[in-house]
């Protein structure tokens, strides 16, 4: 069993998004997250946020629906997408993947991401989902499964990141260092259809492409 959240940004394509959806999985909808659920025909377990951009139709659905709605203050210190991930956590989340994390507000596509460092530290298995590209949070060893000639790029999520180790690509390294500030480890591709990241010490956003899509 999964977790799964469904934030507040774009789903360009649903099929994309509901295939990800197993029976048995826990879902968290994050305030309009739910007027996907609610289009796909997804009851969420749990809906979380201040509730300032949901469709009032649907919060009137989920409630009827017996949903558990948690609403916060829009004042407060946290963003929803964080308290959805709390509660993943509180609740006891191994694994997890983030829907409907990017779109228009590229501030908050970059606070979705980052929200995720602190979970995966704790040994929460942290991926986020959008059409094409799939993002994993790294801060130990990831085996990654895909096809020759998928492009792979690796972004630091800390400081420094140390040992990052690559294996299976069209350029690899050996115990190398990334940072913020010099994001080399962008547009690799993989060899074959299994490859290898590890790290040391820090977190890593691994982005994985599929084959087709240009450098």
């Amino acid at each position: 069993m999964k977790w799964v959240i469904l934030a507040g940004g774009e789903y360009s394509d649903v099929m994309v998004f509901t295939s990800e959806v197993e029976p048995g999985d826990k879902i968290i909808a994050v305030d309009s997250g739910a007027n996907f659920a609610f289009r796909a025909g997804i009851q969420p377990d749990y809906l979380v946020g201040d509730m300032d951009s949901i469709d009032p139709q649907v919060l009137d659905y989920m409630r009827a629906r017996g949903v558990d709605i948690r609403v916060f203050p829009p004042e407060k210190d946290f963003t929803d997408t964080q308290l959805a991930l709390a509660l993943a956590e509180e609740m006891g989340a191994k694994s997890l993947i983030i829907m409907g994390w990017c779109g228009d507000r590229f501030d908050h596509s970059l606070a979705n991401l980052y929200s995720g460092i602190g979970i995966v530290q704790r040994g929460v298995r942290v991926t986020y989902i959008s059409p094409g590209c799939r993002v994993y949070l790294v801060n130990r060893e990831l085996q990654l499964a895909g096809k020759e000639g998928d492009l792979v790029s690796l972004l630091a999520l800390s400081p420094a990141v140390e040992g990052v180790s690559l294996e299976g690509f069209a350029y690899p390294l050996h115990d190398a260092i990334l940072k913020y500030d010099n994001p080399y480890a962008v547009s690799n591709r993989m060899l074959e259809s299994r490859a290898k990241v590890s790290i040391r010490r820090g977190v890593v956003a691994v982005f994985h492409y599929e084959s087709g899509i240009s450098r």
